[in-house]
């Protein structure tokens, strides 16, 4: 397998892709045009070799890169994830699940995502190894 770079942008956008939001929703919770998204959803589909975005996001939970921890909670829609310890080469996932504050406490007839304070919590390195699925 071939290793390949993701850049912490692309992860973010992996991330918000996983939750549902479309292209537009991203750009703007990113702060940058559909344009710039859609190039990075090209350049992540030709790395994971997907032909379209749920395959996308398919290959991104085999790679270890999305768990299954960090789709949306139902009941709450909220959910945190910052950089872990863990590297690609242990069987741990590189991105943990953090529970935001109060998400217990929130009434599950009300679905409303807040991906705001996840956006800020998904920091620190400028990027992240991944194996290249072939």
């Amino acid at each position: 397998m071939d290793r390949v770079l993701l850049t912490e942008r692309q992860v973010e956008i992996l991330v918000l892709l996983a939750w549902g939001e479309p292209v537009r929703c991203i750009a703007k919770e990113l702060y940058l045009s559909a344009a710039t998204v859609n190039y990075h959803l090209g350049r992540l589909r030709r790395i994971f070799g997907a032909q379209s975005l749920p395959s996308l996001v398919a290959a991104a939970s085999v790679a270890g890169i999305l768990t299954s921890d960090q789709l949306p909670v139902q009941g709450t829609g909220r959910l945190d994830v910052a950089p872990s310890e863990q590297s690609w080469d242990r069987a741990s996932p590189l991105w943990t699940p953090h529970a935001l504050a109060g998400a217990d406490q929130a009434d599950p007839t009300h679905f409303a995502p807040d991906h705001s304070a996840r956006s800020a919590a998904v920091t620190a390195a400028a990027f992240v190894q991944v194996e290249k699925i072939i």
